[in-house]
């Protein structure tokens, strides 16, 4: 079994259904089967699969009651559920998607159907995964990350850009990074910062700024520009450390 394939695990307590799947499917997955719901909801929890199939009609638990069970089993919640039945309904249909499924396919299956919706299902997954590990990345992240806009407009912050600079998200979308200028830095420096940033992508150095009290601090920067699609600038990361106390010591070894 390739551990590096998408896992789909097939719920049917009919043998010949899932066979039939598993020929389909093999090739581009690791196909794991249940014959009843019971032993699909054990399963589900522990392999933790990228799709489900599952069947209505079975003996026991009926499949809409084990898509009850995935949905509110926080290990299963996400793991999103294609019914495959031969109740091709709109009542039943309906039913399904309530419950959380977020598709449905009848018996006898179209088998290239079948997978062009498995493989947009689970790139759909992937994707909101990738994108609440970034949130979280972004959120949880010690440095201070500032992200604008190409006209500069500040987009979003995360938490321990409020916590270096004293101001609340709310305070500072919608400003420009001048918000934090402490007048420290000439109009060059800014200048020889956007040449950079135009040219090369990036730029990386030490600024002085101000934070929401008055006071004024030193924060190691790392600016990124982001680009869009079309190969045009679509945002601007900036990447920040506190370094006002080393900086102190620095000087006060000097001064010594």
């Amino acid at each position: 079994m390739n551990e590096a394939l998408p896992k789909v695990l097939i719920v049917d307590d009919i043998p010949a259904n899932i066979y039939i799947l598993n020929e389909a499917l093999q090739q581009n997955y690791q196909v794991l089967f249940a014959t009843c719901g019971e032993d699909g909801l054990i399963l589900a929890e522990d392999e933790q699969p990228d799709i489900i199939l599952l069947d209505v009609m079975m003996p026991g638990m009926d499949g809409y009651e084990v898509c009850r069970r995935l949905k509110q089993n926080p290990l299963t919640q996400d793991v999103p559920v294609i019914f495959v039945t031969a109740l091709g309904d709109t009542a039943s249909e309906m039913k399904g998607l309530e419950l959380g499924a977020v598709d449905y396919l009848t018996k006898p299956v179209n088998i290239a159907i079948a997978q062009a919706r498995i493989r947009t299902q689970i790139a759909l997954r992937r994707t909101g995964q990738a994108l609440r590990l970034a949130a979280s990345v972004f959120e949880h992240a010690r440095e201070g990350i500032l992200i604008t806009d190409p006209s500069e407009c500040i987009l979003d912050v995360n938490r321990a850009f409020s916590e270096i600079t004293g101001y609340h998200r709310a305070e500072a979308i919608g400003q420009t990074p001048r918000l934090l200028r402490s007048g420290y830095h000439r109009s060059e420096f800014y200048q020889t910062l956007w040449e950079d940033l135009r040219e090369k992508g990036h730029w990386y150095g030490e600024i002085w700024n101000r934070r929401k009290n008055g006071e004024i601090y030193a924060q190691m920067t790392s600016i990124s520009a982001a680009p869009a699609p079309s190969s045009k600038v679509a945002l601007y990361v900036s990447i920040f450390t506190d370094i006002t106390q080393s900086r102190k010591y620095q000087r006060q070894i000097e001064i010594d």
